[in-house]
C-alpha cells in the first residue's frame, strides 16, 4: 500500500513539475513586448527598458530563466504579478480562504447529491 502511494505521489509530481515547465515555456511564446507591457501606452525610455530587462532578467538564456524560475518556485518564491504589481504568493494567499470554501460546499454538495441520487439495493 505504502508503495503505491508513494508511486502515485511520485507521479503527481512529475506532472506537477511538466505543467510548471509547459506554462513558462507557453508564457515564452507570447507575442509582444513584456517591458512595455509593464509600462502600459507610455513611451519606454532606453535606461527604464535596460533597467527592468535586467530587474527581471529579461536579457538572460531560455535554460537559465527557466532554471531561475524553478529554483525560485522551490524556495516559495512565486513571483511577481505585473498586473496587479503585489508579490502573487500575497494574491494566492488572499484568496486561499474562499478557494477553500467554494471547494469545500462543492465537495459536500456532490457527496450528497450523490447519495440522493444513487439507485437503491435491487
Amino acid at each position: 500500500m505504502l508503495r503505491h502511494t508513494v508511486g502515485h505521489l511520485a507521479q503527481a509530481l512529475l506532472l506537477l513539475v511538466g505543467v510548471v515547465v509547459a506554462i513558462f515555456c507557453l508564457l515564452q511564446l507570447i507575442p509582444g513586448d513584456p517591458v512595455q507591457a509593464m509600462v502600459g501606452d507610455m513611451p519606454v525610455p532606453p535606461a527604464l527598458r535596460v533597467a527592468l530587462e535586467q530587474r527581471f532578467h529579461l536579457n538572460d538564456p531560455f535554460g537559465e530563466r527557466l532554471l531561475s524560475y524553478l529554483s525560485n518556485i522551490l524556495h516559495g518564491d512565486l513571483g511577481y504579478s505585473m498586473n496587479y504589481r503585489r508579490p502573487v504568493f500575497d494574491i494566492l494567499a488572499e484568496r486561499f480562504p474562499r478557494t477553500l470554501l467554494l471547494a469545500g460546499v462543492g465537495y459536500g454538495l456532490g457527496i450528497l447529491i450523490g447519495i440522493a441520487t444513487a439507485p437503491g439495493p435491487a
